[in-house]
This record gives structure tokens, C-alpha cells and sequence, in this order.
């Protein structure tokens, strides 16, 4: 059995033959690589069968194979190429000067091998500690890598054991495109400093970055729908966090005590702040309420004390005890409902003495009657908008 390759081989590469009774070439066997030829004389075969074999290649990783071929053990049968018309030895040359052709070396065409590595993309990880908890999970092929198509058919992390691993950076997490939740706790306490997540994301579970004092920048990407309670709680560094337009639920407690987030506009799909999701977030200096909000739970905005500015769309029905307690800066709040909402008689306690609630101006009496508003009514300023 011979091969012929189109080019030379790396050592780094195995080749051999699969051969078998014509139709079944499964048997492997190693051959030797002479130049580009790879040749293999094999004994013990069965006399008078038609035998069909093909050649592979191997880097350890990843297999290539030629096409078929066949050849035959029966001293009777000529082995030449089907493909090259054949002339019959027992029919003398209709040119008797003709030289007879000589037989050829290697009577059996031989296939040709594509030497070229398959592509494997491995990724590349910025933080070995990570890279060794994720080749100990997900290595399907054992060669202490990941590749891009071994993190891609990952969809859950429940396998990656972070015990005792103190990354700093898993911005390859972006890789894992089949994953779309993150466990609770996951991360809790790790030193992370940056990570990438992949698009697939849709849950961020409870408490899945808390405490992650390293974090300072979040992005969430788009497709996530749900951020679970405490998930950055006392992230302390966290600076911004980009929220996308598909995010239904932040819960409560979910940006508790990031002390140095300084601003952050929440997307229109939200409803509900839940209670006291930004609590003693003290750098917190803007927000932007989404357009569809309903309710501002207890506490919600609660110890921001850097916040100095707020307004409250149209649409929100009811606003928690406490929500804007001890907000000692804010001096401005804008009320766009025509009607006063529901309002815990200590929403704006322990706030600056110079507090200005505007409410519409048509709206100034009934907010002067509302429901918990009669211990603001001090406050209380007409405008127009």
C-alpha cells in the first residue's frame, strides 16, 4: 500500500492505513513516511481477495484520511489504475514494433493525503488559574487545552470547580456561547478584575458576583432578561454597569453597597425597583428611572447620598417606604404623574432640609391629599412640564 502527499509532513504528524476486506477498511495500522511517500508492505493477508485501504494522517488531535482505493491479493488479477484505460496482455499491439510497456513499481494507484492540520482554534487564557479549572472540566480531548469548540459546547458551568482558584481575569468566558445562566454564588469572592460574557447569557443568578471587590466596569450583554438578588452586592469597585434594553428583573438587593457606582440609566423594559436594589450605593450621583416603571419598592434608592437629582415617570403607581430615605444631597425630585402615587410615609426621611418635590401643577391638590404625601406637603412645589 502506498500514498502519495501533496506536500511534505511535519514530524509532529502519525500516518498509517486503514485497510480490510474490500468495502471494510477499518483495521489501522502505522506505516513509514519515505520523502512524501508513505508505504506500508503488509503480511498475513488472505490470498485471492480483493482487499480496499485508504491512508490517514494525525497530529494526536485530529484525524485525515484519503479516499478509498483497492488492490487485490490474486496473482491473476492485474493491478493497475480502473481509471487509466486498460489493454489486454493477451491481445498482441496492433504495432508490432512497438516496445512492450513495462510494468510499473507500485501497480496499485495510490491515494493522495492532504498533510494540512485541521484547524483548532485554543484559546488563549490571561489568568493560568482559570485556564487549569477550565481544562479540568470541559478538555474533551484531553490535550490540556480548551478550544473554542470544546467552550462552545459547554451550556453548563456547574462542572467548573473554582475552590481554591483566584482568578483575576475570564474575559475567554466570552467563548462559552451555549451557556445561558450563571449558578449562585458562582463568582462569589473571587478577585476578579475583568470578564467578558458571552452573548448566549440570559440569568444572572442570586449572589452570583457578590463580593467581587476587583470588578469595575459590568456589561451586561444583550439577551439577558434577569439579574438575580445580592448578584453584585458589596462589589465595591464597580464604577459603570451597562444595563441592555432586554432586561425584565433586577431583584432586590442586586447593587446593594457598590459604593463607588457613580451613575447608571436603567433600561425601559424594567417595571419594578425592587427593594433596596442600589442601597448605600454612595457615589451614586445619576440615574435615569425607565419610562415603564410601576413601583419603587422600599428602599430602593435608600443612603444614595451623592444622589442630587431625580425624576419619577409618569407611570409609577406606588413608591415604598424609605425608597429615597437618607439621600442627605438630594434636593431635586421630579414627579411626572398626574396622579399621586401611593407613597410610604417614609420615602424622603432624613433628607436635606432643602428638598423640592415638584408635582404638577394641575396635580398640586391631589398630591397635597395623597395617600402619605401629607408629611411632605412642606416640600411640595408646582411646575409645569
Amino acid at each position: 500500500m502506498t500514498a502519495v502527499l501533496e506536500k511534505a509532513l511535519p514530524n509532529k504528524f502519525e500516518c498509517g492505513f486503514y485497510y480490510g476486506l474490500k468495502g471494510t477498511a477499518q483495521k489501522k495500522v502505522e506505516a513509514q513516511l519515505q520523502g512524501n511517500r508513505v508505504t506500508l508492505e503488509q503480511s498475513g493477508l488472505m490470498s485471492a481477495s480483493n482487499y480496499t485501504f485508504k491512508a490517514y494522517i494525525t497530529n494526536g488531535r485530529n484525524e485525515r484520511c484519503s479516499q478509498e482505493s483497492t488492490f487485490s491479493t490474486d496473482p491473476d488479477v492485474p493491478q493497475v489504475d480502473p481509471d487509466v484505460p486498460q489493454v489486454d496482455p493477451d491481445i498482441p499491439s496492433t504495432n508490432p514494433d512497438e516496445p512492450e510497456t513495462p510494468p510499473t513499481e507500485d501497480p496499485v494507484t495510490p491515494p493522495v493525503v492532504d498533510p494540512e492540520e485541521p484547524t483548532v482554534e485554543l484559546i488563549d487564557f490571561a489568568d493560568e488559574g482559570m485556564k487549569n479549572a477550565c481544562v479540568a472540566a470541559f478538555d474533551i480531548d484531553y490535550d490540556g487545552e480548551l478550544s473554542t469548540a470544546e467552550a462552545s459546547a459547554v451550556k453548563d458551568l456547574s462542572k467548573l470547580d473554582l475552590n481554591g482558584v483566584y482568578a483575576v481575569s475570564f474575559d475567554e468566558f466570552r467563548y462559552f456561547t451555549s451557556v445561558e445562566s450563571i449558578p449562585p454564588a458562582f463568582f462569589k469572592n473571587q478577585v476578579l478584575v475583568s470578564i467578558t460574557f458571552p452573548a448566549s447569557l440570559k440569568t444572572i443568578s442570586s449572589t452570583a458576583f457578590e463580593d467581587c471587590l476587583g470588578l469595575t466596569h459590568i456589561e451586561i450583554p444583550s439577551g439577558v432578561t434577569e439579574i438575580g438578588s445580592w448578584a453584585f452586592c458589596r462589589c465595591s469597585n464597580i464604577r459603570t454597569v451597562s444595563l441592555p434594553q432586554t432586561l425584565e428583573t433586577l431583584a432586590e438587593q442586586a447593587f446593594r453597597a457598590c459604593s463607588k457606582l457613580e451613575s447608571i440609566e436603567l433600561p425601559d423594559s424594567m417595571t419594578e425597583l425592587h427593594s433596596w436594589m442600589f442601597y448605600q450605593c454612595s457615589s451614586l450621583s445619576r440615574i435615569t428611572l425607565p419610562e415603564n416603571l410601576r413601583i419603587i419598592h422600599d428602599g430602593a434608592l435608600a443612603s444614595c447620598y451623592s444622589l442630587q437629582e431625580v425624576t419619577v415617570p409618569s407611570g409609577v403607581l406606588s413608591i415604598g417606604y424609605d425608597a429615597f430615605a437618607d439621600c442627605e444631597q438630594l434636593a431635586d425630585v421630579y414627579m411626572l404623574p398626574a396622579d399621586p402615587p401611593l407613597m410610604g410615609t417614609t420615602a424622603f426621611n432624613d433628607n436635606s432640609p432643602y428638598l423640592k418635590i415638584h408635582v404638577p401643577a394641575s396635580s398640586y391638590d391631589r398630591y397635597l391629599s395623597g395617600t402619605g404625601w401629607e408629611s411632605y406637603a412642606q416640600y411640595l412645589v408646582c411646575w409645569e412640564f
